[in-house]
């Protein structure tokens, strides 16, 4: 995936996420993987979403696409990982007006490798987002 275009990579950027509200009600929307760097070598893995997306929500089903061996994304296969508790596991932006939450994703990923699952996905990262000089 060295080589691909803009639009692959931010294809490969974005999870579907399906919740289940504590009403019986079933909503879905999407989010995007985010890398906050800690150093050169290691990130912590993180989806962000909207606030609203997650409210009222005690399930949550998480649907990854699939890599082959070669590291690259295998299209037509998902691979889906149910999380109880799932409101209570996201962080929410501390301004109630920024409509926007984070949950750290890197116990998924171990035990989805532990279940012989490997995912495929391009994290965004922070040099990606505009300073006040670029803006």
């Amino acid at each position: 995936m060295e080589n691909s275009t803009v639009s692959e990579k931010i294809l490969y950027s974005t999870i579907r996420i399906e919740c289940f509200k504590t009403n019986g009600q079933k909503s879905t929307g999407s989010g995007y993987f985010f890398a906050f760097k800690r150093t050169e070598q290691n990130y912590v893995p993180v989806i962000i979403t909207n606030k609203h997306v997650i409210k009222n929500t005690n399930t949550g089903k998480l649907t990854f696409t699939k890599k082959n061996t070669d590291g690259n994304p295998i299209d037509n296969k998902k691979v889906d990982i149910i999380i109880n508790d799932f409101e209570k596991r996201w962080t929410l932006h501390p301004d109630p007006n920024v409509d926007l939450c984070f949950m750290p994703f890197a116990d998924a990923l171990t035990f989805l490798k532990q279940e012989g699952e490997e995912v495929f996905f391009i994290p965004l990262e922070t040099s990606l987002i505009p300073n006040a000089e670029q803006i």
